[in-house]
């Protein structure tokens, strides 16, 4: 897929646009990996989303904290775009653009009538944050759309760092067992 990018878009003089999309390949095939090794039928959460971060910045600057899981190949995918797009965010504008900065991602399942994945996304000792003016690109779209396209996100600019809420059923996620 890759290269069929990067011959399609040999001639686009807008290289920033090439090379983003190109990240987002990368993204996906980092997601593709983990399913891999899972006879693409699931792949380890945790691991999908330690697979994107990875291509970006530093593990050491990253706190997982969560159950890990086997997550279905839709759930791998949207995973990895969204934990792709806050990253290049935060190494753009937030908590990964300083050397101090970190990010703290933690998950868990909330117990109501329908089990709900919770996952937070914390940014700490960036500059401080604002809410963004102008126009929203592709990623911001993305990171509203939440995992699974639920669109149940909440973004908050807390002027100690982004924090993120995505909410999504447990059933959705959650690799079917065979």
């Amino acid at each position: 897929m890759q290269s069929i990018a990067t011959q399609t878009l040999r001639g686009v003089t807008e290289r920033d646009l090439v090379q983003a999309f190109d990240r987002r390949v990368l993204a996906l095939s980092r997601a593709h990996d983990a399913l891999v090794q899972k006879s693409w039928s699931k792949a380890r959460m945790r691991a999908v989303m330690e697979g994107v971060v990875a291509m970006q910045a530093d593990l050491g600057r990253f706190r997982f904290e969560g159950p890990d899981m086997d997550v279905s190949a839709d759930a791998a995918m949207s995973l990895s775009l969204l934990t792709h797009e806050l990253a290049t965010n935060a190494l753009k504008y937030g908590s990964l653009s300083v050397e101090e900065g970190n990010v703290g991602v933690a998950w868990h399942v909330k117990q109501t009538a329908e089990p709900t994945l919770v996952l937070e996304w914390t940014e700490t000792g960036g500059p401080p944050v604002s809410v963004p003016s102008g126009r929203t690109g592709f990623g911001s779209k993305l990171i509203s759309m939440g995992l699974l396209g639920t669109r149940d996100a909440g973004i908050r600019y807390d002027p100690k760092g982004l924090r993120a809420e995505f909410r999504v059923p447990l059933a959705q996620v959650l690799a079917q067992a065979y």
